[in-house]
């Protein structure tokens, strides 16, 4: 649930997502069930009729739920053409991952205790993710929007992830459905699938 408010060129957005799934203990052996209500922070800016700026931290307050919705951080730019039919869309964003990410870089870093604080560094720069993401938008019959994006994490590059989607737009509502791919070089990831509605209050 989400409310978003403009005061001159400038947008403000207060979010809330209640998050509930299964994490994994720390021996490994069973799942336990989690839940917990986190909160995201966001601000636009139109620099020119043309381009828009905005920064964005999401999951705020995720005690107990880190390991399904870690705290991210992110910055967006977005270029807009022929009166906004086209769009071009750059994002960086930060996060730390899960423990279903990192697995094995908790265990070696604790037999490494006592090893050097380089080595320490280097473990500690594998739990942080840093994304670049390049997307673009194209608006078709004046109703439907397609779009499609790409990104890949940049400190190590392990990580790249691929999505598209269609959008039925109008002046009051968004209906959107995308479909995306988090981790396009593991066997082991499913594709993710959203549905979306926001409405104009």
């Amino acid at each position: 649930l989400g409310f978003a408010g403009t005061v001159g060129k400038v947008a403000l957005g207060l979010s809330a997502t209640h998050v509930e799934g299964h994490v994994q203990s720390e021996q490994g052996y069973q799942f336990s069930q989690r839940d917990g209500l986190t909160i995201g922070l966001g601000c636009a800016l139109l620099l020119r009729k043309n381009i828009r700026v905005g920064a964005s931290i999401n999951n705020l307050n995720n005690v107990g739920v880190a390991d399904l919705n870690p705290e991210m951080r992110r910055a967006h730019i977005a270029f807009l053409m022929d009166g906004g039919k086209v769009s071009l869309h750059g994002d960086y964003s930060e996060r730390d991952r899960t423990k279903f990410e990192v697995g094995s870089v908790n265990t070696l870093s604790e037999v490494l205790e006592g090893q050097t604080d380089s080595l320490h560094s280097e473990i500690e720069d594998l739990r942080s993710e840093k994304l670049l993401r390049v997307s673009g938008s194209v608006l078709l019959r004046d109703f439907f929007r397609a779009y499609a994006g790409y990104g890949k994490e940049i400190q190590t590059g392990d990580r790249s992830i691929f999505g598209a989607g269609l959008a039925l737009v109008s002046d009051g509502y968004t209906l959107s459905y995308q479909v995306s791919n988090p981790y396009l070089k593991s066997d082991k990831s499913k594709q993710a699938i959203a549905l979306a509605i926001d409405m104009k209050m």
